[in-house]
């Protein structure tokens, strides 16, 4: 498939050659007022007397209250901003998929062309992983034999992808446990790896 990448001082428009939507691309967490693209850029007539408004914004799977005033669109310019603070795992929380895509239904005046744009909202670091609890006990005998196994809770990242990725160390090194990441089932635990002496440990 070719990619014909277009870019503007104002961001980036992506159209790929068969697929007539073009896409713009915006980090979350940015700035109201920030300016993801131009409807300009995607007019298909460039005769002067243009204006633009905004008629719709929906999104595959993602709830209708959620998408309320999340751009704005300049009458004049065509400019497509934020009109929110976009939090993505808020916005696209319920999503089976890693994008988190919004649709802009944008009449173009006065042919009253309807052009429809995507906005791909995109992921930053911007959780830390957390526990659901702050504090876990696990009682274990002293006669415990090694190669016992308890189970701990998880910690959780909202973040996608790469950043939502959740690291575990256990402190101190010199512990008789051993800490036991499953990434397959998503479970994490402790299994002691030496006797323990009460008085001592």
């Amino acid at each position: 498939m070719a990619t014909l990448l277009m870019t503007s001082s104002h961001g980036r428009l992506r159209h790929q050659l068969g697929r007539r939507r073009p896409t713009f691309h915006v980090d979350e967490q940015f700035p109201v007022g920030h300016v993801v693209g131009s409807m300009s850029d995607v007019a298909t007539s460039q005769e002067g007397g243009m204006s633009f408004s905004l008629l719709r914004t929906h999104g595959r799977d993602i709830e209708v209250e959620k998408l309320n005033n999340l751009f704005a669109v300049d009458s004049e310019t065509g400019s497509i901003q934020t009109a929110v603070i976009i939090d993505r795992e808020e916005l696209c929380a319920s999503l089976r998929t890693p994008s988190c895509v919004v649709s802009l239904d944008v009449a173009i005046l006065p042919r009253f062309d309807v052009v429809t744009v995507d906005v791909e909202i995109l992921d930053i670091n911007d959780h830390a992983p957390a526990f659901s609890v702050n504090t876990t006990t696990r009682h274990v005998i002293e006669s415990a034999t090694p190669g016992s196994v308890f189970q701990l809770p998880v910690a959780v990242d909202q973040d996608g992808g790469d950043n939502g990725a959740v690291e575990y160390r256990l402190l101190p090194s010199t512990s008789p446990f051993r800490l036991v990441v499953n990434e397959d089932s998503a479970e994490l635990t402790v299994e002691l790896v030496e006797a323990l002496d009460r008085e001592t440990t």
